[in-house]
């Protein structure tokens, strides 16, 4: 039991039960939880419970209780629809207007089909002739791609490519070859097998 609701029954008795047996909640007037003055608590059912919140636009809260009530589908699509609002700060409706795609060109749709026929694939190609893609040079192999992602994808992984192109060290005391600060940080002046 929470203290609030201990404090409460302490001083008035046994929380009230409704008709459907569920205890009734304990209300901070003021809005502060951590208020737990007795003059600041009252004891409410469920739905005046939950309409004080609502009223007051305390949509969480509100959410909170409504989960306890026996609410249609449809009253709890509401308060989570004033939720969304409330977080997002606009009406719902803006909200999803303002994150769709841009709506596709003729041209998009025309190559997200599928060709049925000789005419449609002849449409397909008149729409892509002219364009003119960049092409980007892979500086380890000189393949050229058309794609953007050839540096993310290609460059690095180009089997030409050495791949750490730092210098190699060789330790004059063990003659171990590396490279980086591990072989100076081991090697040379430091190595094991200086004499």
């Amino acid at each position: 039991m929470a203290d609030y609701r201990k404090i409460w029954s302490d001083y008035y008795g046994p929380i009230p039960v409704d008709e459907n047996g569920v205890t009734y909640d304990i209300h901070h007037i003021d809005g502060d939880r951590n208020n737990n003055n007795i003059f600041n608590l009252i004891a409410l059912p469920l739905k005046e419970h939950y309409q004080i919140h609502y009223d007051k636009g305390e949509y969480c809260a509100a959410h909170l209780i409504s989960q306890r009530l026996n609410m249609t589908p449809e009253e709890r699509a509401h308060i989570n629809k004033k939720i969304s609002e409330f977080k997002t700060g606009k009406p719902l409706s803006e909200y999803h207007k303002s994150r769709m795609k841009k709506p596709k060109t003729e041209e998009t749709k025309m190559r997200m089909r599928k060709p049925k026929s000789e005419e449609h694939k002849n449409k397909i190609k008149e729409a892509s002739i002219g364009k003119v893609y960049s092409h980007i040079e892979c500086p380890h192999c000189g393949i050229k791609t058309a794609s953007n992602n050839a540096k993310k994808y290609h460059f690095d992984k180009c089997p030409k490519y050495a791949g750490d192109i730092r210098p190699v060290y060789t330790c004059p005391h063990c003659l171990k070859k590396g490279k980086g600060s591990a072989m100076k940080q081991w090697h040379f002046d430091r190595c094991r097998y200086k004499k």
